[in-house]
């Protein structure tokens, strides 16, 4: 249901390290070849002091305004006593003044993008009225994948009003290609509480390191913070952090909850490569084309993960993960104790949701249910789950702690024929008069249209489960059994 930041924990960099070059190379004549028509140069106009450095990007385009990849641009400064500009497209301030920056490829050239050099000035060049920060300064991403950077702007007085964000460097486009890494800024102009800038990696960016610069202008005012964006090889799988806390709630936020920390833990000593895309409070998750190239997702989301009323998938979120496992070959693990309350579904009534008919393999499903072992239902209480003979699970046997670290919440899942139970509580949530072995985590494979996916469903507070030995054992069997379900 909410949003997804994406912030690389873990991953792997492979391959040798790119030489940023203006617009997707270095060196003069090569790009001038058919279909290319103009080049644009950005940002149209700029200002640095005296020492400092400006990134200028160059962007191909051919006679339809369609963006070329692989065109290599000569740079030159009418004027190389204000200021030089290096191979890559950036360019040092020598001497107070003006020059004209431009890209030429071929016999095409670009705009003149106009460069101010002043005698001194504030951070990045301008005059110091304010200043960026970004969390974190060295990001990474997968191919094909997305890294999110929080942008702070420090004011130093009240006269500075909003501030325009951009992104400059030799490898960035302002649109996709997967050549490039595009990128948007939100909320741009920034007007007070920072913004949260996504990197988005085309799948043809080779591995290494990317040297970046986000640019502010405000009030005549320039300044800029460097970034270095190092690219891997593709992760294998995004984990949805939609749990409604701090950092889902506030842009900007690095606060981490006892459910974030933990499933980033578990998958980094698992050695699994993944991207994070963090959720806002009241927004949807991914979409598809955020999940498409991924071969697994872990979500975890709804009022047990600590946020203040309910709200797990939304219908847009519902949506969006049917279009990602009828691809074929992907898998879903869902840890929601809330979810089946969240759709109105009783034990024997999916009411009328698909996704959880058709996609979690339900019949129903039902939060807190009675346990007359618990004395009453299982939210809020601890009691014993046990792993499923033949499945990933068998011979497992845990406890759930109550309300410890989170408060306990606990749904049980109705399943429909050819769904895996791999997990089971004591409980009667069909009211027999005796509690008998429920489902409270299944699986089921053969999803979507392509009949080849995969959806675990966790009904259970993964974070209260009870450790007697190592920290987070319990768990990280758990979590790696399920992940190869």
């Amino acid at each position: 249901m909410h949003q997804r930041t994406w912030q690389i924990v873990m991953a792997v960099a492979l391959g040798g390290l790119l030489a940023a070059c203006g617009g997707g190379g270095s060196g003069g004549g090569g790009g001038g070849g058919s279909g290319l028509a103009t080049i644009v140069v950005s940002p149209a106009s700029a200002s640095v002091a005296v020492g400092a450095t400006q990134a200028f990007t160059a962007v191909a385009k051919d006679a339809n305004g369609n963006t070329l990849s692989g065109v290599s641009f000569t740079w030159s400064s009418s004027n190389p006593a204000v200021a030089s500009i290096n191979s890559s497209g950036l360019a040092t301030g020598i001497a107070a003044g003006t020059t004209q920056i431009t890209a030429k490829a071929g016999s095409v050239t670009s705009n003149a993008a106009t460069l101010s050099v002043t005698a001194g000035g504030g951070g990045g060049g301008g005059n110091g009225s304010f200043t960026l920060s970004l969390t974190p300064g060295a990001p990474s991403a997968g191919q094909g994948g997305s890294a999110t950077v929080q942008v702070g702007v420090n004011r130093s007085n009240g006269t500075v009003g909003n501030v325009n964000l951009t992104l400059l460097g030799s490898a960035v486009s302002p649109t996709a290609d997967p050549a490039k890494i595009s990128y948007s800024f939100s909320p741009n102009p920034e007007t007070g509480s920072g913004s949260t800038l996504t990197l988005s990696v085309g799948a043809n960016v080779p591995p290494g390191s990317y040297a970046l610069t986000v640019q502010g202008q405000s009030s005549g005012d320039t300044e800029t913070a460097p970034l270095s964006l190092t690219v891997t090889a593709p992760h294998t799988v995004l984990l949805v952090d939609d749990d409604r806390s701090d950092n889902n709630s506030n842009t900007g936020s690095t606060n981490l909850s006892v459910s974030d920390t933990l499933f980033r833990n578990l998958l980094t000593a698992a050695g699994v490569g993944y991207d994070v895309f963090v959720a806002p409070a009241n927004g949807n998750g991914p979409t598809f084309d955020q999940m498409k190239g991924y071969a697994k997702v872990v979500w975890y989301t709804g009022n047990a993960y600590g946020g203040s009323g309910y709200g797990t998938l939304s219908s847009a979120d519902e949506l969006s993960l049917k279009a990602y496992l009828d691809q074929g070959s992907r898998e879903l693990l869902l840890f929601s104790s809330e979810y089946p309350y969240d759709i109105g579904a009783d034990w024997t009534s999916t009411n009328s949701d698909s996704f959880f008919a058709n996609y979690l393999g339900a019949q129903g499903g039902k939060e807190d249910p009675n346990s007359h072992t618990a004395g009453g239902g299982l939210n809020h209480k601890s009691f014993s789950v046990a792993g499923v003979a033949g499945t990933v699970t068998a011979g497992d046997a845990y406890t759930v702690q109550k309300d410890a670290p989170l408060y306990t919440y606990t749904s049980a899942i109705n399943p429909a024929s050819g769904t895996d139970t791999l997990l089971t509580a004591q409980a009667d949530p069909d009211n027999t008069g005796t509690d008998h072995p429920v489902a409270v985590a299944t699986g089921r494979k053969g999803v979507g249209t392509a009949g080849s996916s995969k959806v675990v469903y966790v009904g259970i507070t993964l974070e209260n489960l009870f450790e007697t030995g190592s920290a987070d054992a319990n768990k990280a069997q758990l979590l790696g059994q399920l992940l190869s379900y």
